[in-house]
């Protein structure tokens, strides 16, 4: 039997984790950045930039595998050891319209970004 204690925890950590930001927040967010050149560096907010996009682009990559293991159709068809550079990740980000991007959760407009990257055949 389950305590409702236990519940109530639950209900909190899950209120409590941090919601992922839009494409849209973060596409700005990157275009100014990038604004900055090379003083980008000196704001500290390169890094945690990268690694959200990491983690999103992980997160994209682990919705597909999952769709896939349940016999859905993938989103995009990357080639084994596919790479993408920010340049091209922000060029591919910036194709998404801005009110689609307000919408969608990072690893959604990183999915959408992948797609039209790698189209599926």
């Amino acid at each position: 039997m389950r305590s409702p204690a236990l519940a109530a925890l639950a209900l909190l950590v899950l209120a409590a984790a941090p919601a992922e930001r839009s494409t849209e927040a973060y596409y700005r967010e990157a275009l100014a950045l990038e604004a900055k050149g090379p003083m980008a560096l000196l704001t500290g907010r390169v890094g945690p930039m990268m690694k959200e996009a990491q983690s999103a682009g992980l997160s994209a990559r682990d919705q597909r595998r999952a769709a896939l293991a349940h016999g859905e159709r993938a989103t995009y068809c990357p080639p084994d050891k596919a790479r993408i550079n920010s340049e091209e990740m922000l060029r591919l980000l910036g194709q998404i319209p801005a009110a689609e991007r307000s919408k969608l959760p990072l690893s959604q407009g990183m999915a959408r970004a992948f797609a039209l990257k790698w189209p599926c055949r």
